[in-house]
Order: structure tokens, then sequence, then C-alpha cells
């Protein structure tokens, strides 16, 4: 064989033994670039946030009575674990993304309703509720755009004698959940959380 061949079978071969043997986490919905959703226009996906962030209907401006924070918490939990259990995206991504869009959102949003209070963490407030589940569902459509079949979570690793999770995590594949495959997932999503 020619000389020049013999340096491209070495680099397909030594290409082919290093492919993973399980599906890589590039099949998973790509994270948010944090440039891409707070700093100014560079590219398609900065662009679209920008115009998000910046096109949102005003909040109402009257007054509003607190949320019973027990309700505020289970409507917060329940679209979290249905989103979980559906396994296409790794839950480490999804808060990531999650607090990323909150964060681009939040100037905006807080400039836009002067002299109300938007109190940080408060899910009792009217306005942060708004706030928060603005951008937990902006991070749960983005996901379910685009489901994935494969992805790797990062899961803790549990302590044997005790049972509880020790500061330790190990990568895990993880797969969509067997009877979505070829589901309409924002319909099966809506079903889950509730109406």
């Amino acid at each position: 064989p020619p000389p020049t061949s013999r340096p491209r079978r070495r680099q397909l071969l030594t290409t082919l033994l290093t492919l993973p043997l399980f599906p890589s986490p590039s099949l998973s919905v790509p994270p948010i670039i944090s440039s891409d959703i707070s700093g100014p226009p560079r590219n398609l996906a900065s662009i679209s946030y920008s115009i998000k962030r910046n096109n949102l209907p005003k909040p109402t401006k009257i007054f509003r009575n607190e949320i019973n924070k027990d309700l505020a918490v289970q409507l917060m939990r329940t679209s979290y674990s249905t989103l979980e259990s559906f396994n296409i995206i790794p839950m480490n991504q999804f808060q990531r993304d999650f607090f990323l869009i909150r964060s681009s959102f939040l100037p905006n949003y807080t400039s836009s309703l002067p002299n109300v209070p938007v109190p940080q963490g408060d899910l009792t407030s009217p306005y942060y509720f708004d706030l928060i589940s603005f951008s937990q569902y902006t991070t749960i459509i983005r996901t379910l755009k685009d489901p994935s079949i494969y992805s790797v979570d990062s899961k803790p690793v549990l302590d044997l004698r005790t049972g509880e999770a020790g500061g330790e995590f190990k990568d895990v594949a993880i797969s969509i959940r067997e009877d979505l495959r070829g589901e309409d997932v924002f319909e099966v999503f809506r079903k889950e959380v509730g109406e």
C-alpha cells in the first residue's frame, strides 16, 4: 500500500476504537450558551433570545394577592418531575438552562414593573411566580421541541450503608421513556401535568 494510506487507516481505527459504548451526550438538547442568552446578538440563537427578551408582554401592574406557597411549589414540582420522568434531557442541564433563561429575562421583567417588588425566590409573590413559571416553561418547551432519544445524566452515588447520596456523582446513560417513542411529547406532557 502507498505510504499515505497507513496514517489514514490508523486514524480511522483510532476513531472507531474511541467511540463510546453509550450514545454521546451530544444526542441530547444542546445546552444553552450563556453568551447567547444574555450577551449582545451575535448569532441566530442570541438574536432569537434577544428578540424574546425585548418583546415580552408587559406584566399587569395591578395589585395581586399572594399565591399559596404549597400550591406554587406543587405547580413547579409537577412540571419538573413530569419532564424528568420523560428522560429526554439530563436534569443538571435542565437546571442550568432554566437558571440562564430566568437570569436573562429578570432585568427586563423587573424594569417593566417599576415600584413593584419582585422578591427573588419568593413563590408567594405573584410577580416572581410569573417570571419563574415563564422561565420554567420556556425551558420545558425548548426541550420538548427536540426531545432526545438518548443522553447522559449525572446521578448521585448512594452510600450502600446509609442509603443516602454522598457528594460523588456518576454519569448514567438514560433513554426516552419507551411509551413516548413516536408520540407527541407536548400532548403527553400536557395530559400528565394536568390541564
